[in-house]
């Protein structure tokens, strides 16, 4: 196909305007294959489809015609206009006055559409970029700290003969004296105000509040008198900042106990004793401080490659991930527990935050494309079927279900590039220079 007439005009960083010229032999050549169409599709009463006689239809749908001919000349002309210029737009292209084009058969078709496309910029050198890793030595301290959060989950309450302290549960009957006269709280407030032979913990969250300082040093058939006051913020709006006297008659006392850390314990673990799970737990630790030491040099890496790096993005690109991060930052904010109103009166600081964010990640990814494309990084079949499989592994399907599944949401691009994206990186380490820490 011949070469389309295009000129090509920078409008603003990263957007492009392509004015493009279609000659008359092709204006005349879509024009006539839509009266074709028209002829055999238009319903004329009287006449079969085909027949039509031209006058009557192009009277009748001259316009109609002109618009299909203008609509399919659009069409091929921005494609092919893209693909002779080289170009690759990173937002949909928007054709200038369309509604104002008219397809006329003696004459050439100009159009003018804007698009926008990656930023122009200088890599600096990332070759050699130097970097630290931590040494992956794993102290004795780090191992029995481990074992000893294990021993807690563990660890179940039981029946003691000593005074309480804090972190124990007490067995106990409660009762508050509310004022004469005063307003009764509601049935919702009724476990606070009085209860037999409940549970009552001595540590946070406390049923009562102040109750663990209060009842710690108490034994079983101790009965004790204090003064609980609600805070003004308490879950119970009934007695938010209220004080009431407690009348409490402690029945028993629990405590936490651990098991021993000894080799029956392994053995109901599966491990033959308690050495061999001290083995286990470093061999374990010393996976994740490899894992996180990696972690932290391919952020290094990224980092070096990105700080000095500052250049124009393409404004359709940017807005939608100003977009996506003021919604991630939103559901942090939900998850948080802030309040609606709470979000609306923080919306120009998250903006704020979702800018620089936003303009922070895709520097990364266009210098990280840029670098993909100087290595000649390329995504074999493996690389994909590897993600498949993990991910088929999380969500328990096969990996043809997952592929699917990416495929029918759109994000099966997203992500190939993320596993490009991945590669470059174990490209830019594998480049850099790295210098072992001693552990700390």
């Amino acid at each position: 196909m011949p070469k389309l007439n295009i000129q090509r005009e920078n409008v603003a960083p990263c957007r492009v305007k392509l004015t493009v010229e279609l000659p008359v032999e092709r204006v005349a050549k879509v024009h006539r294959d839509s009266v074709v169409k028209f002829n055999r599709q238009a319903p004329v009463k009287g006449f079969r489809p085909g027949k039509i006689p031209a006058k009557i239809l192009m009277g009748r749908f001259g316009e109609a015609i002109a618009e299909h001919a203008k609509s399919e000349l659009l069409e091929a002309g921005v494609r092919e206009a893209i693909e002779q210029s080289g170009l690759e737009p990173e937002s949909r292209p928007v054709i200038e006055d369309e509604k104002t084009l008219r397809v006329l058969p003696g004459e050439s078709f100009v159009f003018a559409f804007v698009f926008d496309v990656a930023p122009e910029f200088t890599l600096p050198e990332y070759k050699g970029i130097e970097v630290t890793r931590a040494a992956a030595a794993v102290s004795d301290d780090s191992v029995a700290e481990w074992i000893d959060t294990w021993l807690q989950r563990q660890a179940h309450y039981t029946k003691v003969e000593r005074a309480a302290a804090e972190g124990d549960l007490l067995k106990a009957s409660y009762k508050a004296t509310l004022p004469e006269g005063g307003e009764a709280p509601p049935p919702s407030a009724k476990f606070y105000i009085e209860a037999e032979d409940t549970w009552l913990p001595l540590r946070q969250p406390e049923l009562l509040p102040g109750v663990a300082a209060l009842l710690a040093g108490c034994k079983a058939g101790d009965e004790k008198d204090i003064e609980i006051t609600f805070p003004e913020d308490f879950g119970e709006d009934s007695l938010a900042g209220r004080s009431f006297p407690y009348h409490v008659s402690v029945s028993e006392v629990h405590g936490l106990e651990k098991p021993e850390f000894d080799d029956a314990l392994a053995q109901k673990a599966g491990l033959d004793s308690a050495e061999q799970i001290r083995e286990r737990v470093r061999e374990n630790l010393e996976v994740e401080k490899k894992r996180e030491a990696d972690r932290a040099v391919r952020d290094q890496v990224v980092r070096a490659l990105t700080a000095t790096l500052d250049f124009a993005l393409p404004a359709a690109m940017f807005n939608r991930t100003v977009a996506s991060v003021m919604q991630r930052l939103r559901e942090e904010q939900a998850r948080s527990g802030a309040k609606p109103e709470d979000a609306q009166k923080s919306h120009d600081e998250m903006l704020a935050r979702a800018n620089q964010r936003a303009r922070e990640e895709l520097i990364r990814f266009y210098a990280l494309q840029k670098v993909a494309e100087a290595e000649n990084i390329q995504l074999e079949a493996k690389d994909l079927d590897q993600a498949l499989d993990m991910f088929a592994e999380m969500q328990q399907v096969t990996p043809k279900v997952v592929l699917r599944r990416l495929r029918d949401s759109g994000r099966l691009n997203e992500l190939l590039l993320n596993l490009r994206e991945a590669k470059t990186v174990d490209r830019l380490v594998e480049l850099a220079k790295v210098t072992e820490t001693a552990a700390e």
